[in-house]
């Protein structure tokens, strides 16, 4: 009986360590480490590009006064937590630590910018095929 006992009482404690406030706890720790302005930054030069070359740095600034960073950062935090085990957000916090995650991260946004317009022709061409196919 004691054993038993034993045993409901550590998976309740490892099951705790997976609680809500932990996982907000972790999410906190992740935001600390990522540079979320340099995030930002990368996001609207992303966008930019959709905005006539003669006006860019008009929409950058734009975005910088109507998007607050902390905003970002309080949103980031509760999605995290509610998708991510806390051992998921400490492995995404030890990655983006790294020399090779901060690397990666880095290049991630041109690496998006460039690869999405070409998925997204592809799949409106394929779309397109399909309706043509499916005549609706």
């Amino acid at each position: 009986m004691t054993l038993l006992a034993l045993a409901v009482a550590t998976a309740a404690g490892a099951q705790s360590s997976d609680s809500a406030a932990a996982r907000r706890a972790a999410a906190q720790r992740y935001v600390s480490t990522i540079p979320s302005e340099s995030v930002f930054d990368e996001m609207v030069a992303t966008l930019a590009q959709q905005v006539p070359a003669n006006r860019r740095e008009e929409f950058v600034t734009l975005m910088r006064k109507l998007v607050p960073v902390d905003a970002m950062q309080a949103v980031t935090i509760e999605t995290m937590s509610r998708h991510f085990t806390v051992d998921e957000i400490e492995a995404m916090t030890r990655f983006q630590s790294s020399p090779e995650g901060r690397a990666i991260m880095g290049k991630l946004g041109a690496y998006m910018g460039e690869l999405m317009p070409q998925v997204q022709r592809e799949v409106l061409r394929a779309l397109e095929q399909a309706r043509e196919e499916l005549r609706i």
